[in-house]
């Protein structure tokens, strides 16, 4: 397994109790979309999510709409300049090298061709109220939450399943966004321990049942989050570029510190995330 999978993720992995953290760091705006030489398999989930349901991963409100269109903009811009190796933009279509494949651009549908372009999923928040509220996004592979439920919510109102986000990480977060630079980039990666390696995942998780182990999460996700505004709008896209992991192929140091980090974890985290609480040790 890659070293450093689990370096700079959140919650941490450092020995100390269960926390949730922010954990932005900042890269270079060429680094903003990582592309795998590996996308293909991804694009195919994600096709097949699209063709069944394309209409619960696909939403753009009104007040998200000239934000869309600048995110389509400024991202095919971004293939061209820093992935032509990966990616042949002409005209009004986009080639795929790995593939072979090529995708019409419509700008009439701007988060449905990316969604078909490329593996990351893509948030938009729009400055409202003093606030920032989902206005439009594509995520194919949400994990145990539903998009069109969160759709006109603002950033409190869409981590408010989350155990303790008001209290400890809301107004991180939001000094975070509204510090975040036109010219900067801020990556964030979370994890969690899963039964499955399913990557559309709408439903809610549901407590494990007594009998579950740790040893029954037997797959690492890990989201790999950046952070981006866009220039014209100030809307800030944040992309989700969602991995699997066998947790049997990871490092033993690696499994030992999941391991850890799940048995130590708070029982309304364990609820929230769907692990055992307190799983014994072996």
């Amino acid at each position: 397994m890659t070293d450093g999978l689990l370096a700079a993720v959140t919650p941490p992995l450092d020995g100390k109790a269960f926390r949730w953290s922010v954990g932005t760091r900042p890269t270079k705006l060429d680094q903003w979309l990582s592309i795998d030489a590996s996308r293909h398999a991804t694009m195919l989930a994600k096709d097949a999510v699209l063709r069944d349901q394309v209409e619960n991963t696909v939403i753009t409100t009104a007040a998200g709409l000239n934000a869309s269109d600048e995110l389509l903009t400024m991202t095919l811009e971004h293939l061209a300049q820093w992935h032509s190796g990966e990616f042949t933009v002409i005209g009004e279509s986009v080639r795929d090298a790995e593939s072979g494949r090529t995708i019409t651009i419509d700008r009439g549908r701007p988060l449905e061709t990316l969604a078909r372009v490329l593996p990351q999923d893509f948030c938009l928040l729009t400055p409202a109220d003093d606030t920032w509220r989902l206005t439009a996004a594509t995520v194919c592979f949400t994990s145990r939450w539903n998009l069109s439920a969160k759709m006109g919510a603002t950033l409190s109102e869409i981590h408010s399943p989350v155990p303790g986000y008001e209290q400890r990480v809301a107004a991180a977060v939001d000094h975070v966004i509204r510090r975040l630079r036109k010219d900067q980039v801020l990556k964030r990666s979370n994890w969690t321990l899963l039964d499955t390696s399913e990557l559309y995942l709408p439903d809610p998780a549901t407590p494990a049942p007594e009998a579950c182990a740790i040893w029954d999460l037997k797959w690492l996700r890990i989201e790999h989050q950046a952070l981006r505004r866009l220039p014209r709008t100030d809307a800030v896209v944040f992309t989700i570029d969602t991995r699997v992991h066998r947790v049997d192929e990871l490092a033993p140091t690696d499994r030992r510190r999941l391991h850890d980090a799940v048995v130590d974890a708070p029982a309304e985290i364990a609820d929230y995330k769907g692990w055992p609480a307190g799983a014994g040790r072996r």
